[in-house]
């Protein structure tokens, strides 16, 4: 059997959802991953409870200055790596 009629009795078994999110992944080929991720649809779900927890609690530590600068992580993390 070749490629392509094994890829073809593939399909047939494939759920429409999967059919659309394998043709999403063959249109993507080729196309830089920025690109890719612009076409992407707006993630609009509301925010649970939780999320909107978390939120709350990373703008109280932005707030009060318990941050760390990305520079710092790197320089951190570079000097553990010696």
């Amino acid at each position: 059997m070749t490629a392509k009629e094994k890829l073809r009795a593939r399909v047939e078994d494939l759920s429409e959802q999967e059919a659309a999110a394998t043709l999403d992944f063959i249109a993507s080929r080729g196309q830089s991953f920025g690109d890719w991720l612009d076409a992407r649809p707006e993630d609009d779900e509301p925010l649970g409870a939780e999320d909107q927890a978390a939120l709350a609690e990373s703008d109280a530590d932005v707030a009060a200055g318990r941050t760390v600068s990305y520079a710092q992580v790197k320089q951190d993390l570079g000097s553990q790596a010696g």
